[in-house]
């Protein structure tokens, strides 16, 4: 994938960083959900 934007790889990596960070959160989130539906915590 080609883009012509110009290159910024200084907010390109805190950008990844903040997806990565994000994506990371969901799925604790997701797992904790989980958790706590088997544990019968949620009704």
């Amino acid at each position: 994938m080609s883009c012509d934007c110009p290159d910024d790889p200084i907010d390109d990596s805190r950008a990844y960083r903040y997806l990565r960070l994000l994506e990371v959160l969901v799925s604790i989130a997701a797992a904790l959900v989980a958790i706590a539906v088997r544990a019968g915590w949620l009704p």
